[in-house]
Order: C-alpha cells, then structure tokens, then sequence
C-alpha cells in the first residue's frame, strides 16, 4: 500500500489518501484436488482495500529554506511543479533525488531535502516548504584496490581523478568504473565490488575496490 497504492493518489492531488486495513474474503472453500503431485488443499480469497481518496490539492506555492551551496533559482529550475497544477508528490520525490545527487557531486553526502506541505482546505491548494539541510563537505580519504597484482593496481590507480584532500564527488565512481575496466586484461571475467565508506568525524570517503575473476561457466 505504502509503495504501489498511495503514490497512485499522491501523484494525482490526493495528498491525504488513506487505505483502511485489508479486508480478506474466502471465495471458495479449502478442498482437495489432485494434481501432477498428488493431493492438495487449495482455497482463494478476495481482498478488499476501503479507500480514502480525500481532497484533490493543485499546488499553491512552492519556496526554500537552508540552501547556501545551491541557488534557488539553481533548485527551482531542477522542480518540475508548476503553481495552479496538480501537486504531485511522487515526482517532487523524484526531483528531490535528482536534486541530492547534485549535491553528492560537491561533496554534500549528507544533504536533505525535506518538503513540509501546508493545505488550505477552503481553496484546494497546498503550499509546500523545501526545507535544505546541505550538512558537510566530505573530502577524498583512502583509495584501496584489491585481487589485483601491483602493475594493474598502479594502472587503476593512475586514471582514478580525485586526489586524497580533494572535495569528494559521490557520482564520480559511476563515471571511474567503466574507464578501470578497459585497462583490466581482456581475456578474463572481471567483477568488481566497491565499498565506499563516510567517515563523519573526519569528513572523508574511503573508497575500496575488490576485483576478482568470475568462475567459468
């Protein structure tokens, strides 16, 4: 209900949907029927959801708070609700992400972004908050590779941009991997496994990298 049914009403305006408690309903009876394996009980049941849907809400305002890294003007333009439509929660959660992201690429590894919606029940409208908290700029710590000899580990480790000290950019490692494995031998079956890891006191990431050989078919 929580992850297929309310963003079905959410994306539509329903911003205070509910589903009542799922009502189970046995439409035919336990009985014994035969099949390739033998004897089996079978019994079917309906469920019922009591819907809530609510009141419709279009968007009356959309305004932010605690972003200094980042313009509004920057954030506005990466929101795709507009004031008089429809407010759809689902895709302003999807923008959020994408707004996250960006962040993650300056360092922010920690950034919220948390929307607060104010309804006004007389106009069918809801004006909602983006509240920012940009937290710390987190900065490149300890680069580890590991399953490979020292030539490939020096090849790897060459191509790899962020210097130890440097801001680290969290969407860097989607951009690394593919470039690292056209320097791997070709013949073989390689497989990596990253693990990155935030250190909140020091404001680092450790990025480890273990390489191994996948088993023949």
């Amino acid at each position: 209900v929580q992850r297929q049914l309310l963003p079905v009403y959410h994306a539509r305006g329903y911003l205070k949907a509910t589903f009542g408690d799922p009502q189970p309903k046995m439409v035919k009876e336990p009985g014994v029927e035969s099949d390739e394996e033998g004897p089996r009980n079978q019994s079917v049941v309906d469920v019922t959801f009591a819907v809530s849907p609510g009141q419709q809400y279009k968007l009356k305002s959309l305004d932010w708070a605690g972003n200094h890294e980042l313009t509004t003007e920057t954030l506005q333009k990466m929101v795709h609700a507009e004031p008089g439509k429809l407010a759809n929660t689902v895709r302003l959660g999807d923008d959020i992400k994408a707004i996250q992201t960006l962040y993650g690429s300056r360092g922010f590894l920690k950034a919220t972004i948390k929307p607060e919606a104010q309804f006004d029940d007389a106009s069918g409208t809801a004006a909602i908050h983006m509240d920012v908290k940009e937290d710390s700029v987190y900065h490149m710590g300890e680069l580890e590779f590991r399953g490979l000899d020292n030539s490939l580990t020096a090849k790897l480790r060459s191509v790899w941009k962020i210097r130890a000290g440097e801001v680290y950019d969290a969407t860097y490692l989607s951009d690394y991997l593919p470039v690292a494995q056209k320097l791997l031998p070709a013949n073989l079956d390689w497989e990596v496994s990253p693990h990155v890891t935030a250190n909140i006191r020091e404001k680092t990431v450790d990025v480890d990298l273990i390489y191994s050989v996948k088993a023949p078919k």
